[in-house]
This record gives C-alpha cells, sequence and structure tokens, in this order.
C-alpha cells in the first residue's frame, strides 16, 4: 500500500511536514468508487509524496474542520496548510499534472 489511512485522531500530525495529498471520500460513493485505483496507481507512480485516504463518513472531525462537502474531494496540503482542492473524478494524467504544478509553483 503505497497511501496512509489518516483518522481525525493523526491528520494534522500526517500533513504537518512536506507535501501531501489527501483523498477525501466515502465508503458508499459511487464516484470514490472509481477514483480509487486511479489514485492508488498514482500513489506507486510518484512515491516522493506523501498520499493519504481520508474517510469521510468514519473521520466527522476533519470533515467538518476542512468543510468537506463533497466527495471525492482531493486536497493538497503543503506543511499543513491547502494549498489547492479538487472535487470530482479526475484522470491519472490531470491529477499527476496538477500535483507537478503545485510541487513547482
Amino acid at each position: 500500500m503505497a497511501y496512509i489511512d489518516a483518522k481525525d485522531d493523526n491528520f494534522h500530525e500526517l500533513i504537518s511536514r512536506g507535501f501531501s495529498v489527501v483523498d477525501c471520500y466515502g465508503d458508499h460513493c459511487n464516484p470514490c468508487r472509481i477514483l480509487a485505483p486511479i489514485f492508488e496507481e498514482v500513489t506507486t507512480e510518484m512515491d516522493y509524496i506523501r498520499f493519504i485516504k481520508l474517510n469521510t463518513e468514519h473521520n466527522p472531525g476533519i470533515t467538518r474542520e476542512y468543510s468537506i462537502n463533497s466527495i471525492p474531494t482531493m486536497l493538497f496540503i503543503r506543511d499543513g496548510e491547502v494549498v489547492d482542492r479538487t472535487v470530482g473524478v479526475m484522470p491519472k494524467e490531470m491529477i499527476e499534472e496538477h500535483i507537478a504544478a503545485l510541487l513547482y509553483e
């Protein structure tokens, strides 16, 4: 597994340093199921970045704190601060380009 499962109690520690990409999902969300294998493929190809999955149904504290109202949502976080977010399913190439643009801005 190339990603980390986050919980309300460890999320802030996980995102505090470096660049992280967080897939906010739900078990009963069909678009989330479509995104899951794409996200996993990106995690194996970009192993120099911290990839995190956050189940919004099981972690309401972080879900509220980051105003995650639609899923799937991806949060792009640098040193604990959200620098961008996307909502919905994106193709692998688009996710990789988005990450690269944020890393080198």
